[in-house]
């Protein structure tokens, strides 16, 4: 048997375990609720002037602003800011072309990610102030707010909740300007007038808005002309020509190109 010589035997290799890792049994909605945080946070900053490094002008108003929200979020703000717009001095930025509640719409939207038409925007109805910013937030390449003043606008329209001074101020400012990245809202007035809201063209002042404005009256007897007939209703073929022919000269009516089956 061999002796050890009085050594004492070798200690055995100590096994190391490695901390677990902590796991969040609802990581999911712990980091839901640190966006949210993120969100809000951001969101509080809106109207914050304590740490606000930019002055954006419109009009008789101002804001002041903070260059990392407004200009991570729209690419204009960005350039204007590194000096390369003449809109920009300093750090003040001069938007003298724009409607200044679609702007304050705008700069909502860059903070929140959503802006209030609940009301009356400075004299402004619901439908035309949509409008408004629809046109502001293409000019500055914001597609999510472009889409969300349409969905504004549609639901609007869609909902019948407008008096008919609004909707004819809606019409007179949409086809002010023919533009076509405002086309899809002129289409969702042409829908709502062809839908449930067809009552409007047998009024008077409708009618007069149809009168002074050539493109909707153009496109507006198009439309009728190109839908199928209600059950109930025949063309009258005398003025159905004269209304392909005249369209943006007469008053139209519903009854004007399409008139009552006896018994109908």
């Amino acid at each position: 048997m061999a002796s050890n010589n009085g050594a004492a035997p070798p200690t055995p290799p100590t096994k190391t375990t490695k901390s677990p890792v902590p796991v969040f049994k609802d990581h999911a909605a712990s980091n839901g609720e640190q966006v949210k945080d993120l969100y809000q946070s951001v969101a509080k900053l809106h109207g914050d002037t304590r740490y606000a490094d930019l002055t954006i002008r419109c009009g008789e108003r101002h804001w002041k602003m903070h260059k990392v929200i407004v200009c991570s979020r729209c690419k204009f703000f960005e350039k204007a800011c590194d000096g390369r717009f003449k809109e920009a001095a300093g750090n003040v930025v001069t938007l003298p072309d724009d409607p200044p509640n679609a702007v304050a719409a705008m700069l909502q939207y860059l903070y929140t990610a959503a802006y209030d038409d609940s009301s009356d925007q400075e004299g402004c109805a619901p439908l035309v102030f949509n409008f408004r910013v629809h046109i502001v937030a293409d000019k500055y390449d914001l597609p999510g707010l472009v889409a969300l003043a349409e969905h504004k606008f549609k639901s609007r329209v869609d909902s019948g909740r407008f008096g008919i001074i609004e909707i004819v101020d809606a019409v007179r400012e949409a086809y002010k300007f023919e533009s076509d990245p405002q086309k899809p809202l002129r289409q969702h007035i042409m829908g709502h007038l062809m839908g449930p809201g067809h009552h409007l063209l047998r009024d008077d002042a409708f009618i007069q808005v149809a009168k002074g404005v050539p493109a909707f009256s153009a496109q507006l007897v198009s439309e009728i002309l190109s839908r199928p007939i209600p059950p109930g209703y025949v063309k009258v073929d005398a003025r159905f020509e004269a209304y392909r022919s005249l369209a943006s000269a007469l008053a139209l009516t519903a009854e004007g190109i399409m008139t009552k089956r006896p018994g109908g």
